[in-house]
């Protein structure tokens, strides 16, 4: 069962990667529903539907970075969820922050797979 969890994560991982190449697509998706959002007379038929599937493969990523608060890595697991309000405002208004935190995600969950089949430091007794 452990495995099939560390077997997600890494299909988390591929999403992230996935929107990192995709990263200029997503941010003018954004900005293009933005705008349909602020006109008050928007068809939701209209939203395109690669924002529906953004969305989805968001929250397929964040259910499995939940589950992961259950593991033994769950420090990880809380940055990787949790990020601080003044990252998302910047993100949102820079695209070279959004790549930078895609980045962050990715090697943290690349941490998170290496750390749990070959390193194996135990980060809660370091840490207390």
């Amino acid at each position: 069962m452990e495995h099939l969890f560390y077997f997600l994560v890494l299909i988390c991982l591929i999403i992230q990667v996935i929107f990192l190449i995709k990263k200029r697509y997503v941010w003018k998706l954004f900005k293009t529903v933005g705008e349909m959002i602020k006109n008050k007379n928007t068809d939701p038929k209209k939203i395109p539907k690669s924002f529906y599937i953004y969305g989805i493969l968001n929250i397929i990523c964040a259910i499995i970075l939940s589950v992961g608060l259950f593991s033994s890595q769950y420090i990880w697991f809380l940055i990787l969820l949790f990020p601080s309000p003044l990252t998302t405002k910047i993100r949102k208004k820079y695209l070279s922050a959004s790549y930078i935190k895609t980045i962050i995600n990715i090697s943290i969950l690349i941490f998170i797979l290496v750390n749990k089949y070959f390193l194996h430091i135990d980060i809660i007794n370091i840490i207390f």
